[in-house]
């Protein structure tokens, strides 16, 4: 019975250790069979409740007072009551395309690679929070909006401005992966097509597998056309997310370009399985039964793309 008693008292003397030292974020705690918060760090989510937030806030107050707009990666509207600045929620991984001054980034709906490879949390954090030495919430600094100017230039169609733009931003943040992104699409858009290609290669590097970036490398070998290698793209991307809409309207593309337009309404009935609102797979749906002289079915799949009803309901 002694000994039994030892042991139990022995086993809970790490999780009251943790308890402890990392109050309030005791429930993050993740037992020695995964390496404890460090070997669960990048495979299990930890700050799910967001309870860092309270801290990433009282920080901003005090570091900034007239600090404008406060970002974040998930809004918690009890955080902003009584302050200045504006609330904005933010996707992470397209930073550069919100207005921000800080933005409040927990780990929780980051990719595994970001956290594990360290490219999170990024060159400009100025305050991070710690669970036993791994970074749960990070607070980012803005000091320069050259980023978010060059989205802007490229929403407005203003494609060589935003490469500029983009290209300086980058110089002072070299693994932004969103500022990277971007400029590829700049690049693109901008008939820069070798060089969108070298960003795209370099964010890949940082982020294997970069949905948006390996979509884009298939539409550059779509237009250069290399439809083998864009529906090999496009067919990686579906196979690591099914749910990446975006590539399945691309890929049905593709299949019609080259001639097998069984294989396009084969991945655009797989695309609207999975998402029965998304429009782009009915315009390119209802163009392609058109085309096949199906005009009545057509032109409802391409009325359901403006309207947004269907058999499946309103969007």
């Amino acid at each position: 019975k002694t000994g039994t008693i030892i042991l139990f008292l022995g086993l809970l003397l790490n999780p009251i250790r943790f308890i402890v030292v990392n109050y309030p974020y005791q429930y993050t705690f993740f037992n020695v069979l995964v390496g404890g918060t460090k070997g669960a760090y990048g495979n299990y989510e930890l700050d799910y409740y967001f309870t860092s937030y309270k801290k990433a806030y009282e920080y901003i107050d005090s570091y900034d007072p007239q600090a404008s707009i406060v970002a974040a990666n998930f809004i918690i509207p009890e955080y902003y009551k009584g302050k200045n600045y504006k609330p904005a929620l933010i996707d992470y991984y397209n930073r550069s395309a919100s207005d921000w001054n800080y933005a409040v980034v927990c780990n929780t709906f980051l990719s595994p690679n970001s956290l594990k490879s360290g490219l999170w949390p990024p060159k400009n954090t100025i305050y991070k929070e710690e669970v036993d030495g791994v970074p749960i919430m990070a607070i980012l600094n803005r000091e320069e909006n050259i980023d978010f100017k060059g989205v802007e230039n490229l929403t407005a169609g203003n494609y060589s401005e935003s490469v500029e733009m983009l290209s300086q931003a980058l110089e002072l943040d070299e693994n932004n992966e969103s500022i990277l992104m971007n400029l590829a699409r700049a690049y693109f858009l901008n008939d820069q097509t070798d060089r969108a290609l070298t960003a795209i290669d370099r964010l890949l590097i940082l982020y294997p597998n970069h949905e948006w970036a390996i979509d884009l490398k298939g539409e550059i070998n779509m237009k250069s056309g290399k439809q083998s290698e864009a529906i090999t793209l496009f067919k990686t991307n579906i196979e690591n997310n099914y749910k990446f809409f975006h590539s399945y309207v691309n890929l049905a593309e593709a299949f019609i370009e080259n001639g097998q337009p069984d294989e396009a309404v084969s991945y655009l009935k797989a695309c609207l399985r999975v998402n029965p609102f998304y429009e782009p797979a009915y315009k390119v749906y209802g163009r392609l039964l058109i085309d096949q002289g199906e005009v009545e079915l057509g032109e409802k799949m391409l009325q359901f793309s403006i309207e947004g009803t269907s058999k499946y309901g309103n969007r």
